[in-house]
Order: C-alpha cells, then structure tokens, then sequence
C-alpha cells in the first residue's frame, strides 16, 4: 500500500490543469453511460466522489495561494527516470518474450510485480528483481535485441531512483501542510479515474472504440519539448 509520501510525490506530477479537464471529460462519460457502468461494478458513491473531486480541488488550489506549490528538487529528473524506467521494463519483457516463449518458468520470472505504477519506490524495488535477471540472461537477451550493456542501464536507473527519491524525501518533509494535502487529492482523483477506466472496458469488452473512451490521454498529455538553440 502506498504511504502519504508516495500520494504526494503522484500528486506533484500530475498537472493540475489537465487532471480537471480528464475529470470533466471521463464524468461526463460516466454520466452518460451510468446505468450501464453500474451493471459491472461502478456505483451511485463512486460517481458522486467523481464529480465531486472538481470542485474539492478548485478548493484545494485555493487553499494553497502563497504556498510553495511545487516540490523544488529535481521533480523533471524523477519523472524522466520513471518514464525511462517504464521504457526499460517494456523492452526487457518484449526480448525476454522473445527469448523464453518456450521456457515458461524462465519468462514467468521477469513478469515479476507486474504493474508497476507510477512511484518510484515501487519501480524501484521491480528494478531490484528485475535487473540480476537481465544480467544472468544477458546473452539470451541480447540475441534478441538487447544492448550488451542492457542490464547496466537498468541498474543506473536503479540507482537515479534510489538518489532522487531519497531527496524529494526531505523536500516533502517541508511542504506546507496545504500543498501537500493538494497533491493528495489530486491523487486520490487519479486513482479514481484509473477505477473508472478499468470498469468502462469491462463493460465494452469486444467493443475496441467504445472502450478506448475510456482513458486518461488528456492527462497524459505532454506537450512536446522545445527544442534547445544550437
């Protein structure tokens, strides 16, 4: 189970901004399609907190005017070794697939953990199994792909995990009390939506488009990085 910690480093990622226009996007959805959704699991309380985050967070953001409202270390630098962390274990189950399809046991052991969502503890302590693997099955690894430093990039990121978590550890610690509550909420509304999704595709399963409704892309969205003068 996630710590308060862990609630307000997911929180400081997701921008503000774009988390109301999901909300507003995916209740809509939900209202459209209640009657339904209810069918397969989704109730009056949970789409009434739904719509309810919007204006909790409009309160939150006021709650917080003249506070640091930003976690000062580094928050880029965490959110690129997560993102590259995603990045290595997607391409490490595509070769490993590749390389065990008929050796089960073997493929069994680098789906270990699964999910492994969007904290750095959690990615961490996957890249912890995860990367002893890739160094025992180098060779298979690299047949099918890998780089022959494979592993060592996953350790690196292991490591990057390791360094900048433990220091938006003490920021954390100094966060106004506002701030820090904002960041929880706002990934309580994440963690919501993410229930509604799941939900949304059980009910239109076998029906790709209508299920493909229900996502966080606007979320999601980055805008793209400018790029530096030469």
């Amino acid at each position: 189970m996630d710590t308060r910690d862990d609630e307000i480093r997911l929180g400081a990622r997701l921008s503000m901004k774009r988390l109301l226009t999901q909300l507003d996007y995916s209740s809509k959805l939900a209202t459209d399609e209640l009657a339904a959704l209810k069918t397969k699991g989704w109730t009056d309380a949970r789409q009434t907190t739904l719509v309810g985050f919007a204006p909790i967070l409009g309160e939150a953001v006021s709650d917080q005017e003249g506070a640091k409202d930003d976690i000062p270390t580094a928050t880029g630098d965490v959110q690129d070794a997560l993102t590259e962390t995603k990045q290595w274990k997607r391409a490490t189950l595509g070769w490993a697939g590749n390389a065990f399809d008929t050796d089960p046991e073997t493929l069994s052991q680098f789906n270990v953990g699964q999910s492994i969502g969007r904290s750095a503890p959690t990615m961490r302590k996957w890249l912890e199994k995860a990367v002893p693997l890739a160094e025992t099955h180098a060779a298979a690894l690299t047949v099918e792909g890998a780089p022959a430093d494979w592993a060592a990039q996953g350790k690196t990121l292991k490591e990057r995990l390791a360094n900048e978590h433990g220091e938006q550890q003490l920021d954390i610690a100094s966060l106004p009390k506002a701030t820090a509550d904002a960041y929880v909420k706002k990934a309580e509304a994440y963690r919501h939506l993410k229930r509604l999704n799941r939900i949304g595709r059980i009910l239109h399963e076998g029906d790709a488009k209508a299920a493909a409704l229900y996502n966080l892309d606007i979320l999601n969205e980055h805008a793209p990085r400018k790029k530096k003068p030469v």
